[in-house]
């Protein structure tokens, strides 16, 4: 069994609308401009952040960038009896939930042509909804009943165990989109489709959720690791970290999506060193992530060295749509299944579309 592992960048979650780092001051004001007895609150951080403008002074600093501010407050924290960071974790913690879609999808799926639908009708979330689908496995079947003298149609997603692909996901990500799509899969459909941060889980169940590592902890946990100078590894997710680093030491294949491998990230590109010490399988290192500059492609090209490595300059939604489209049956009918087992085509499809742009 081939064994793939997707490392996801905020690149990955930024088409939703979740803010980056460059927006994320403004995104919170609009959220406090809108409520403001709901996210007072977020009164102190502004107020320190005006309180930050005398640095402007004396050097250049970008105050509407949440990585510089947590960083220079920071470095106070640790040089000086403040401690105002807990009210920023917070503060971040809220901005990514309410930016976080829940995927509260009301799907139709009374028509013939339903297989498009199963989550949503909208082009962009459902792209999301079908890879998460696709990292399962899934199989999606249609049954109908005849109740009463009405015909009734019943859905279900079951775990597709033919496959030769196993997929895992490491995340630098705060955000739940991947857990939410699988939350609306579970309420809609009664099915057992999650994550896991357990890597013991036992790979021969069919319903062995899918390994998911959030390098920077989880706003559902309120645990999360400030985008700071300061990126060591906390104890609140060293356990992530471990599930990482043994994923990425067996995988055959690293798919890095929306990732830009930041100068100041030295230690994901340590975590992937330490992990190629053990890893003799690896086949191919795939990087997927908008790079309007080129200065992205140079990071990398700088960085990996492996034969068999390639960079892609295109948008996440152009990988999505491509597994949406591939995993569509051509024909359909109302009892036709929905395999989404179509991962690895879709995948070679948009490399060979890349290719030929």
């Amino acid at each position: 069994m081939e064994k793939v592992v997707y490392l996801l960048g905020a690149g990955f979650s930024a088409p939703l609308g979740l803010p980056a780092t460059n927006d994320f001051l403004v995104k919170s004001k609009d959220m406090f401009f809108e409520n403001p007895q709901k996210y007072s609150h977020f009164d102190d951080v502004f107020n320190t952040i005006k309180q930050m403008s005398v640095c402007k002074n004396y050097y250049d600093s970008d105050l509407f960038n949440i990585e510089e501010i947590l960083s220079v407050l920071e470095m106070q924290n640790h040089l000086s009896d403040s401690e105002n960071q807990s009210s920023f974790l917070q503060f971040i913690c809220d901005v990514i939930a309410f930016y976080t879609p829940s995927f509260d999808i009301d799907a139709d799926l009374n028509s013939g042509n339903w297989h498009g639908f199963v989550f949503g009708n909208d082009k962009l979330t459902r792209g999301y909804g079908f890879f998460v689908g696709s990292i399962h496995n899934l199989q999606f079947i249609r049954k109908e009943i005849i109740d009463h003298g009405r015909m009734l149609a019943q859905h279900s997603f079951i775990k597709d165990s033919n496959s030769q692909f196993n997929y895992s996901i490491v995340t630098l990500n705060y955000d739940m989109v991947l857990e939410n799509i699988c939350k609306y899969a579970v309420q809609k459909f009664h099915t057992d489709l999650r994550f896991t941060d357990n890597f013991d889980a036992d790979e021969k169940k069919t319903t062995n959720p899918v390994a998911l590592a959030k390098l920077h902890g989880s706003i559902d946990s309120g645990i999360i690791v400030p985008p700071t100078w300061n990126k060591n590894l906390h104890k609140s997710v060293i356990q992530s970290w471990r599930l990482a680093y043994k994923l990425l030491t067996e995988t055959n294949h690293i798919r890095i999506i929306g990732y830009s491998l930041p100068t100041a990230d030295s230690y994901v590109r340590y975590l992937l060193k330490a992990a190629a010490m053990h890893s003799p399988h690896l086949k191919s290192i795939d990087v997927i992530c908008l790079d309007p500059k080129g200065d992205v492609k140079q990071r990398y090209d700088e960085f990996i060295n492996f034969k068999y490595y390639r960079f892609f300059n295109a948008k996440i939604e152009e990988y999505l749509s491509t597994i949406y489209h591939k995993s569509v049956p051509e024909i359909v009918g109302s009892l036709v299944p929905l395999n989404l087992n179509k991962l690895e085509d879709a995948h070679h499809e948009f490399v060979e579309k890349q290719r030929n742009v």
